[in-house]
């Protein structure tokens, strides 16, 4: 016979009441590896029970009282001392709660798993956003960009235009501030804080941010040089897919469609100041490349947290010869274009 907690006889008289019986019947109980079996007259297989379910009851008379289940309809009453000490041995096992010190442990384990993993996408979530980004080719870039700039004219309450600038006066001021690339520019009523890189190099500069009565071009070639500078820092591909979120990231690769919506929260928050800096130094450095007189857009850097101070020539230096960005009749034109 198998040995279990070190007995070696585990065999006893005992009385069992069935399911289905009015008075207990004399057993035999005997403890196998995985089940207790007990047997009736000529050995007869009676019932098995399993060792993993088996509990014990309240006393009955002098009986200690074990079941494998709590309704009470089915239990045996032993008097072996050996075969209670067993039964209560296994019994034990079944009913011992769980430390709480374990379950709180799981509990722990549980969180730090959940902080791991979004530690790990919020870390990982720019070098994926840029690899996507990589990926996508002009034209898709274009769509994105367009879709952008419509969400920005048509949402819910806008009050926003595009303003009928002649195509004459912007194509001089794209060529002028980006003569290596072909960047498109847009002008609105409102709607931005004052310029920024869609998709496709589309860029897009608020008029309200400048006065006629007392603003120069400059300050429009100011605005449209610092949305272009930014966008060399974060590719605006790149801002849109880290805002969008992972998933929706995941659909631009697969050539699912995004969520009107993502596009809705997105141009929601162009009316804010853009976290990304821009150097005082490196801007001004573009002014000179350019030719264009860093005067009129100086005060200017005080609306984006800048010193003025530092956008300035060097002691050591000549000022650079500068060249108007527009005639007098073509700045008065944009001025009126809305």
């Amino acid at each position: 016979m198998s040995s279990v907690f070190g007995y070696e006889v585990l065999e006893c008289h005992g009385y069992w009441k069935s399911p289905n019986a009015v008075i207990e019947q004399d057993v035999v109980v005997q403890i196998g590896k995985e089940t207790l079996t007990l047997y009736g007259e000529g050995l007869t297989v009676l019932a098995h029970w399993s060792l993993n379910t088996i509990i014990q009851l309240d006393n009955i008379n002098s009986y200690h009282c074990f079941a494998h289940d709590t309704l009470g309809n089915e239990y045996l009453l032993i008097d072996d001392e050996l075969m209670i000490h067993a039964l209560e041995t296994i019994a034990l096992k079944q009913t011992k709660p769980k430390s709480e010190p374990t379950k709180w442990w799981s509990f722990i384990k549980f969180i730090s798993f959940l902080l791991t993993l979004a530690a790990i996408v919020f870390y990982f979530s720019e070098n994926i956003a840029e690899s996507i980004a990589g990926g996508v080719i002009g034209p898709k870039r274009t769509e994105i960009g367009e879709a952008l700039f419509t969400e920005l004219l048509t949402a819910s309450n806008s009050t926003i235009q595009q303003c009928q600038v002649n195509n004459t006066i912007l194509d001089k001021i794209s060529n002028r501030l980006f003569p290596d690339e072909r960047v498109e520019i847009r002008i609105v009523s409102e709607g931005v804080h004052s310029a920024t890189m869609f998709p496709g190099k589309i860029l897009v500069a608020n008029i309200s941010q400048f006065e006629i009565t007392r603003d120069k071009p400059e300050v429009l070639a100011g605005m449209l040089l610092m949305a272009r500078l930014r966008d060399k820092t974060k590719d605006s591909l790149v801002a849109f897919l880290q805002d969008a979120g992972l998933l929706s990231s995941i659909r631009l690769l697969i050539g699912r469609e995004i969520s009107p919506y993502i596009f809705t929260r997105y141009v929601d928050k162009l009316n804010e100041p853009s976290p990304i800096p821009v150097s005082e130094k490196e801007l001004f450095t573009e002014f000179s490349r350019l030719n264009l007189s860093p005067e009129p857009f100086a005060i200017y850097l005080l609306i984006e947290n800048m010193d003025p101070e530092k956008f300035t020539y060097d002691p050591n230096e000549e000022p650079h010869i500068t060249i108007p960005l527009l005639e007098d009749h073509e700045w008065v034109a944009l001025q009126n274009s809305c």
